[in-house]
């Protein structure tokens, strides 16, 4: 699942050591309990069984535990990858849910005052797991979202999601070999059918990508908005060079007055012209429709 694809990256590597250590780091004694699975010399079936819900690579899914004592994570970390793949959910939303879902677990079941230290070791392991997917949850989601937003491509195509065409009649288009990650080209390709990553959704200033819904269209901040300014695809957060004004057919970044969205004019329009920032000059090349 997506939680563990980001534990398994936190530096616990005494945790994830595969023979008898404790997986993130808790040790079998002090009362805790020693019968949660780890990861052993089995049989490729006697693994397969251990498996929990904490995972999604199979060596993830031996590591990272499904409860601290005895507090049971597994349903927790279902919950999280069922919002992961939830069309419209946010990141952040999904992550605080699971914190707060883990935090549950482990009020409820220490609730006793003579469990005072067990409470606060599940706790800190709750925020751990926070953590680790507030920290490098990006690709998890995206991949979730990704994979929800396949399912239900014609129905995403045709609800509120338009095509952005430009120079030539091409479409504004995210090159889908990327994947959908921070820095995809953006580029102008012939319209497709259904061409999910040639459909937006414009969202207050921001321009969204229907085929990448945590993703906006952005100018990358290191040109500081000169002439030549790359023009790609990043993760959301609503900072000035995500935000768009859209006059007209011009479509300008609240970040750098004076610029506007421009095809690569020296490509002519053809596929794979790029998209940058350049001095607004009304030119066809710079002038866009929403449809």
């Amino acid at each position: 699942m997506a939680v563990s694809s980001l534990l398994a990256t936190l530096s616990l590597s005494a945790a994830f050591t595969v023979v008898s250590s404790s997986p993130l780091g808790l040790q079998q004694d002090g009362g805790l309990p020693t019968d949660v699975p780890y990861r052993t010399n089995t049989t490729e079936t006697q693994e397969i069984a251990q498996l929990g819900n904490c995972g999604s690579a199979k060596w993830q899914r031996l590591a990272v535990r499904d409860s601290w004592g005895g507090a049971n994570f597994a349903p927790s970390c279902a919950e999280h990858d069922t919002c992961y793949a939830t069309i419209g959910k946010t990141k952040e939303e999904c992550d605080n849910q699971f914190r707060e879902s883990l935090r549950q677990e482990c009020e409820s079941t220490y609730n006793s005052a003579w469990h005072v230290v067990q409470r606060t070791g599940c706790l800190e392991m709750a925020n751990t797991y926070h953590s680790a997917v507030n920290r490098f949850g990006g690709d998890a989601y995206r991949s979730a979202q990704r994979e929800a937003q396949r399912s239900n491509q014609g129905d995403i195509a045709s609800a509120s999601s338009s095509r952005i065409t430009g120079f030539t009649g091409k479409c504004l288009d995210v090159d889908s070999n990327q994947n959908g990650i921070n820095g995809s080209t953006m580029q102008l390709w012939d319209c497709l059918n259904p061409g999910l990553n040639q459909k937006w959704i414009v969202d207050g200033r921001l321009i969204k990508s229907a085929a990448y819904p945590d993703m906006c269209l952005d100018a990358d901040s290191n040109s500081n908005g000169a002439n030549g300014t790359r023009v790609q695809l990043w993760e959301c957060t609503n900072v000035a060079n995500q935000r768009w004004i859209i006059e007209g057919s011009l479509i300008k970044p609240v970040a750098y007055p004076g610029m506007c969205l421009d095809a690569d004019s020296n490509n002519d329009g053809a596929n794979g012209t790029s998209i940058q920032l350049w001095e607004c000059n009304n030119g066809a090349n710079q002038r866009w429709q929403i449809q």
